[in-house]
């Protein structure tokens, strides 16, 4: 029989202290449960124990570290000492440690595995008899998103919670095969709003507070009492895996369609938001100079995220002062475009930049199909990549229709990705539009890519009502941010002929930017883009 009510059920709970612990705990209380409950925080524990009695709850309450294994052992037998049972099992209880696995101690890595593994197990170990014994127990173990894709700078934390998934699948299995009245409920939580962060640690050179924001932020985005409400639900279906929050579920899925090469195209986004990212680039700049250096070349100073033809100027061995870029022949490199006669590798020729240049963009479709064209001006680029302007009533054409511009705009270009953003100024309906493409390149002064038609938009504060551009059929409201033209996508993919890798590319960009737009992640901040939309207006 498994649980289905918390109504005088006896709920074991560690890490109950603050965040989802906390409130898993009020929610068990507001059910009628009776609750055991530790921390290794004593005021935190004191104030949980307080919200769950002013909620009429029977609480014992235990000061526990759950990677001390006699510690565990000796709660588990005071605790079913007290209430004579134990029907729900949440091993809550977790740690981060950020930053680089080369930078990494032994003993940091190890308090890590202790708290998020080991105390997984010691918890389920001590308690899982009594839970067998009760005729209806639960367990549920917290995992994260984290447990089901990979994140550079979290490898500690990778490793105990992939290790929390697979010890807690392999637990259902092994009590389905034996026939033990105990589901099994592995949790991955997304960027929930809890403390962990703030009390995580980081390795040497890594900036905590500015970490701690970021995720408090930008990243943590649901409450914790909407994820402990979902975290017991599927604890009382009984449910083998719970998700928990919308990143949770577009990364998941995300990993699942491009298979092993999300990895990839996580290490391309992914510091783009970490605040690490600067040392990281210090280091890739590092190895860079040393590859100048062995052709001949000075290092480069290191001063800030390398561009794109940063990196192609150094892949060739020169550096200059000046912002010179290496260009790759459009015919060999240009995704969906003809090879070169020749079949040479892509050829690279410098081209220079100062802001304030003329530019122009040459979007097409896949297999060289004419689209859009239009001219604009270099601005200059940051560690998010290189920004082009286009001031309002900017000429737009492709075959068969063409208007000007009724605001100014400034276009992100990435370094490297699946993607470019345009940044609207007040005044039409939406106020940031991301074209899903392949990576763009120079060709000289021209930068071409192709529209792969999947979009990210967020819709403008206050979409004005006589907006000439405005988008047919919108229901979309003030704000609101969606992704855009999936049906033309899965058209386009099957009548252009899409390479499998390039629809998985794609489909993962538009999800990563979804939820990073959703999240308010700089450079979507309202921000990030407003020094160079300045700049264009000046």
């Amino acid at each position: 029989m498994s649980l289905k009510t918390l109504q005088d059920k006896v709920v074991v709970i560690t890490g109950a202290g603050s965040g989802m612990g906390r409130e898993i705990a009020r929610q068990a209380a507001q059910q009628g449960a009776l609750l055991a409950i530790s921390d290794w925080n004593p005021e935190g524990l004191a104030e949980t124990v307080d919200i769950v009695k002013e909620l009429g709850a029977e609480v014992r309450s235990d000061v526990i570290d759950v990677s001390d294994r006699a510690a565990m052992a000796q709660w588990a037998v005071d605790v079913v000492g007290q209430f004579g049972r134990v029907n729900l099992l949440v091993n809550n209880a977790g740690v981060t440690m950020t930053g680089d696995f080369e930078t990494m101690s032994y003993e940091e890595f190890d308090w890590i595995v202790g708290v998020n593994l080991n105390g997984v197990v010691n918890g389920t170990k001590e308690f899982l008899p009594h839970l067998i014994a009760s005729g209806d127990g639960a367990v549920v173990n917290l995992s994260s998103l984290f447990g089901l894709v990979s994140m550079p700078g979290q490898s500690a934390y990778n490793a105990t919670k992939y290790a929390v998934r697979g010890f807690t699948e392999a637990l259902r299995e092994e009590m389905l095969i034996n026939k033990h009245p105990v589901t099994v409920t592995s949790v991955h939580p997304g960027g929930i709003r809890t403390g962990i962060a703030r009390n995580g640690r980081t390795t040497a050179g890594e900036d905590h507070d500015k970490l701690t924001a970021l995720f408090e932020d930008k990243l943590a985005r649901m409450p914790a009492d909407k994820a402990a409400a979902i975290i017991l639900k599927g604890a009382l279906a009984g449910r083998a895996r719970v998700l928990v929050g919308i990143d949770a579920h577009l990364m998941h899925h995300a990993a699942k369609l491009l298979g092993s090469r999300y990895r990839d195209v996580i290490a391309l986004l992914a510091p783009r938001s970490l605040s690490s990212a600067p040392r990281r680039w210090l280091s890739s700049e590092a190895a860079c100079g040393r590859a100048c250096r062995n052709q001949g070349a000075s290092s480069w100073p290191p001063t800030s995220a390398p561009s794109h033809t940063e990196r192609l100027c150094c892949q060739n061995g020169v550096r200059d002062s000046r912002n010179v870029r290496y260009v790759a022949d459009p015919l060999a490199a240009q995704p969906g475009r003809a090879c070169s006669a020749s079949g040479e590798a892509p050829r690279f020729v410098p081209m220079a930049f100062a802001s304030g240049d003329p530019i122009r963009v040459e979007v097409t479709k896949w297999g060289d199909r004419p689209h859009w064209e239009f001219d604009g001006v270099w601005l200059g680029s940051d560690a998010y990549g290189e920004w082009l302007g286009f001031p309002a009533r900017t000429h737009n054409s492709r075959p068969g229709y063409a208007f000007d511009s009724e605001v100014d705009a400034v276009t992100l270009v990435p370094a490297a990705g699946y993607w470019v953003a345009t940044f609207h100024a007040p005044g039409i309906w939406c106020d940031l539009y991301i074209d899903i493409s392949t990576p763009s390149v120079w060709d000289g002064d021209v930068l071409r890519t192709v529209d792969l038609d999947l979009d990210v938009i967020r819709m403008a504060p206050e979409p004005p009502v006589d907006s000439t551009s405005a988008p047919q059929n919108r229901s979309a409201g003030p704000g609101e941010v969606f992704i855009d033209d999936e049906d033309e996508f899965l058209e386009h993919r099957v009548s252009f002929g899409y390479p499998p890798e390039v629809v998985a590319a794609a489909r993962a960009s538009a999800y990563e930017l979804f939820v990073a737009v959703k999240a308010g992640v700089a450079p979507y901040d309202g921000k990030a883009h407003l020094r160079w939309l300045n700049l264009l207006t000046s």
